[in-house]
Formats: structure tokens, sequence, C-alpha cells
């Protein structure tokens, strides 16, 4: 198996790795725990935190893990997804294709987030559903540059 690693410090790991799944590493419950505590110790995460693998589930067409873990704490629950390296060593929150092209996959993202923009209850909007140009805002009714952009939305578009 041949493959081009390239390490870009917190940003990601790019790789070109095809392989059969069959031959990748076994994910054991002592992996598991290992790699569980050393996330715990890299982002400081507090006793009162739970913190749960819902899946370690292997990108296809490579032997890397998509490590997907749910916090819970008092105050909410977020979700946290790392890659695993094939040879259990490393984690990455970033895991880069290089054979997809980025424009393309930039592009697949945004049309995915806009179609659930579009389809989730309870959104308001305004105007033609087919329309050529979308605009999508978020604003705090409290910050004068949202209310700005607001009445100039409203008066001018």
């Amino acid at each position: 198996m041949r493959a081009i690693i390239l390490g870009l410090a917190t940003v990601g790991i790019v790789a070109t790795t095809y392989c059969d799944v069959n031959a990748c590493a076994s994910f054991s419950s002592d992996a598991e725990r290992s790699t569980k505590q050393y996330v715990i110790e890299r982002y400081n995460i507090s006793k009162e935190t739970s913190l749960t693998l819902l899946a370690a589930d292997i990108v296809e067409g490579s032997c890397y893990r998509r490590l997907t873990y749910k916090g819970r704490t008092t105050v909410g629950e977020w979700k946290l997804v790392l890659y695993l390296s094939p040879d259990l060593r490393f984690l990455s929150s970033d895991l880069l294709d290089t054979s997809l092209n980025p424009i393309e996959e930039r592009r697949r993202r945004e049309e995915a987030l806009m179609r659930g923009l579009a389809t989730a209850p309870n959104i308001p909007t305004i105007g033609d559903a087919n329309a050529k140009v979308t605009i999508v805002e978020f604003g705090d009714f409290e910050c004068p540059f949202c209310r700005q952009l607001d009445y100039t939305l409203a008066h001018e578009v």
C-alpha cells in the first residue's frame, strides 16, 4: 500500500491512500480507551463532562477512522469529530482527500447546507424559493450593524 501523508499542524491530514477495509488495523477496546483518554487530556475535558464514542467508522477507500464523540455537561451537549490514522497513532480534526476536486466538494457542502436551511421547519423566508441568488441572514436584533443590514436588505434588495 502506497500512501502520501502530509501533516498540516492543526489544519489536517492530506491522504491519497486506498486500501482494502479488511486489511485495516482493528480498533480494539484498549485502543478505544487510550484514544478517549488522549482526547480528554488533549482538549482538557473536565471530569464533570461525559464523553462517549458514538462511532468509529472507516473512511471509505482508506484505513482512516472517523471518530465521533459526544460530550455532555450540565450546560448542554456537543459533538467532536476526529480522524484516526491507519496505525492508530495520529489524530486530526480534518481529513483532506486529494482525489476530490476541492471546488466541487465545497459547492456540494454549500448546496447541502442551503437545502437544509430551506427545508428546516420554522425558519422565516421571503421571496421566490427558486431564485438564482439566496441570501441567508444570521443576525442579532441588538446589534446596530445587524439592524442596518436588515434595513438595507428590506429596502434595497
